[in-house]
């Protein structure tokens, strides 16, 4: 059941980010508008000026982020192909090149905040996840510590933001009010609060007595602030329910390591 989740994880992550990458765009257009950055590379390869580059590229760009959504949803059927490990690997570096170039866009885009560059790390690191387990065991330590590492940063980088460090989102305030309806100065308590407890749970789960409960709160916050993205729009499935199925990975990563901590105990528990 494990493996199954896992796979589950990454086939759900890759397909909803790139519907939203098909459908509704992605940052890493903004990429490709780089003035500084790309006028040279530009001028020296393409042989034309920013200026001709900027009024003719837009369609291209356009077809370049479709071609790869369509990447990315096709990949995720991969998890569930009979296929061999290297195989797999291969055919699945497309998908995280282009789910690696979208996270660094939302990066570039915040003006490099540590928030912003912490919070990506469960979904861009599930396919490294599912890639590690078919190399090894699923129960192994070096799984465990990757799975935590990554839940660690994601919930660190949330409440970098819930805290106030970063200004805070107008979304979270206002997916906060939307869903109960509290003050402006109730939301944003109610949001440092929860901030100081991703920062309490990003390091419980490294402590063996807490793990488990710092897990279970991971997976319950977790699944909660991704179906928020919807239970504030409810009109809109689509791109909010996406949203919400793109931040899976939040609370299932989080589970699969309860899932690995009861299996631990289960066979120490018959175990001579």
């Amino acid at each position: 059941m494990i493996g199954v989740a896992l796979r589950l994880c990454v086939s759900i992550t890759l397909l909803a980010r790139g519907w939203l990458t098909y459908r509704w765009d992605s940052p890493i257009r903004g990429l490709c508008w780089h003035e500084e950055a790309l006028t040279p590379l530009i001028e020296a390869w393409a042989g034309v000026s920013w200026e001709y580059y900027a009024a003719h590229s837009d369609a291209a760009i356009t077809t370049g982020l479709q071609l790869g959504g369509l990447c990315l949803m096709v990949s995720a059927i991969l998890p569930w192909l009979p296929l061999g490990r290297r195989w797999l690997t291969l055919l699945a570096l497309p998908a995280m090149l282009v789910l690696g170039l979208d996270a660094w866009a939302r990066i570039v885009a915040s003006g490099y905040q540590h928030g912003s560059f912490l919070e990506k790390a469960m979904q861009c690191g599930t396919p490294w996840v599912w890639l590690l387990a078919l190399h090894r065991s699923e129960a192994t330590r070096a799984l465990s510590l990757v799975i935590r590492l990554l839940a660690a940063a994601t919930f660190i980088g949330h409440g970098l933001y819930a805290v106030g460090y970063h200004p805070v989102p107008w979304h979270y305030q206002s997916m906060t009010y939307d869903i109960t309806g509290m003050s402006t100065e109730s939301t944003l308590l109610f949001l440092r609060v929860a901030g100081y407890l991703d920062f309490a749970v990003a390091v419980a789960i490294f402590i063996r007595p807490a793990e488990r409960w710092a897990l279970g709160y991971m997976v319950l916050w977790g699944g909660a602030t991704a179906l928020a993205r919807y239970l504030s729009q409810p009109g809109s499935p689509d791109p909010w329910l996406v949203e919400t199925l793109v931040r899976t990975a939040h609370w299932l990563l989080p589970l699969i390591l309860l899932g690995c901590w009861r299996l631990k105990l289960a066979q120490s528990s018959v175990e001579p």
